[in-house]
């Protein structure tokens, strides 16, 4: 074979090579000798094919510092976004690898680190990371290596090559297990809707936004009241409302081209906005919802005072702990889903980017739309039109049954 490998120990190997009188040394990290010996065919082959990269001696942390946010993050990326991938690198990611070169991560370093992330517990919870910040995390350091692949620092993404088959399945699978998860059943969604007409009718309309439009919350705070046609019951979601260092709560892009959309809402929860509408002051900044005291009377709403209220709200009416309020989200959407609508008019009124979003987080609301055709074929086929199909699945059973479930105390 072309060139040697020099043993280092820990695992590491230098691999050595010399082409026109010009010496090439590389070290790697391996599990094996064998796969060492991979890595060096590929090395000669670079070589000599005048592909190869020389090492970058940046450090993961000064990369993202000094380049990532530079000429990447900040002409591309929401303030809120940034604000909120570098929380989680300086977290999770800076203090175990941060001083590794950029030259020096392989997939092998990626594998062992992120099987050491599943085992880590979260400071604000005390529970293991959930898989939802595995994969953010897994999205942030991806895109930091498409960046040096691009502009040629590293040869590879070796984040992206870290995952393989076999890996990506069971995360893909755990992720829809964490996504069902944090959706409420039908009878928990009830008990919730029964519950929040006791709180302030501002708190109440976030809520019906968030489960009754499958709006985010960033979406919700930044509604204005030109963007509410009562007429029609639409409401028109052009911005958002975002938190950003140094800046305060500003007014933003909605997350993707596709979050740009018009919705309707259901006649309920636009008699409540009419209410609401009709008590609540003119403000300069014309939006919907705002502080009602303090200092911050009259301004943006903070996010994070809602994701407050709703985690005591939530623990007060004894519903489960790992549903957030982007969790009504998911449930708005469930429950589209699993009572036969449409999965492209649900992947629009969520504003995904495309049909496989949706398909690929809501795909266990699919099974009981499976059962709905199944009890479909039974009435058509087999049974005589004057029985009554007692239906295999809850998500089955219509919502007219619990329309009382839902009052206008607040409007009489």
């Amino acid at each position: 074979m072309a060139g040697s490998i020099t043993v280092k120990g820990n695992n590491k190997y230098k691999l050595w090579y010399m082409k026109d009188h010009e010496r090439y040394i590389k070290t790697v990290t391996c599990a094996s000798y064998q796969e060492a010996e991979v890595f060096l065919a590929s090395f000669v082959t670079d070589i000599n094919n005048g592909t190869y990269v020389k090492p970058c001696k940046m450090t993961l942390e000064n990369f993202v510092t000094r380049r990532y946010l530079d000429y990447y993050a900040f002409h591309n990326l929401a303030g809120e976004t940034i604000y909120k991938h570098m929380q989680e690198l300086r977290s999770w990611v800076f203090p175990k690898l941060g001083n590794y070169k950029m030259a020096d991560f392989t997939p092998y370093i990626w594998s062992e680190y992120f099987s050491w992330l599943s085992k880590q517990v979260s400071t604000q919870t005390g529970n293991l990371l959930s898989i939802g910040t595995i994969d953010r995390i897994f999205a942030v350091l991806c895109s930091v290596f498409t960046c040096a692949k691009k502009w040629q620092y590293v040869k590879s993404n070796s984040v992206k090559q870290s995952r393989s088959d076999l890996s990506n399945k069971k995360h893909k699978k755990a992720k829809k297990a964490h996504v069902q998860e944090r959706c409420l059943s039908y009878q928990e969604a009830f008990k919730l809707i029964d519950a929040v007409e006791k709180v302030d009718l501002k708190y109440q309309l976030i809520v019906h936004f968030a489960i009754a439009g499958g709006l985010r919350r960033s979406e919700i705070l930044g509604i204005k009241w030109s963007n509410v046609d009562f007429n029609s019951n639409i409401i028109k979601l052009s911005k958002s409302s975002l938190q950003v260092p140094n800046l305060g709560y500003v007014e933003g892009d909605l997350k993707t081209p596709t979050s740009h959309r018009s919705i309707y809402m259901p006649p309920t929860t636009m008699e409540l906005l009419k209410h609401y509408h009709e008590i609540t002051p003119n403000t300069d900044n014309n939006l919907v919802f705002v502080n009602n005291r303090g200092v911050r009377k009259g301004k943006r709403l903070c996010p994070a005072t809602v994701t407050r209220w709703f985690r005591l709200f939530r623990k007060k009416i004894d519903l489960p702990p790992e549903v957030p309020l982007h969790g009504l989200r998911h449930t708005s959407a469930t429950i589209l889903i699993a009572e036969g609508i449409n999965i492209k008019n649900v992947s629009s009124r969520l504003g995904h980017s495309n049909v496989d979003t949706t398909l690929n987080v809501y795909s266990h609301a699919l099974t009981n739309v499976d059962r709905l055709a199944s009890d479909t074929i039974e009435k058509c086929l087999y049974e005589d039109p004057e029985d009554e199909i007692i239906p295999s699945s809850p998500y089955t059973i219509s919502s007219k049954r619990y329309k009382s479930k839902i009052k206008l105390s607040k409007l009489k």
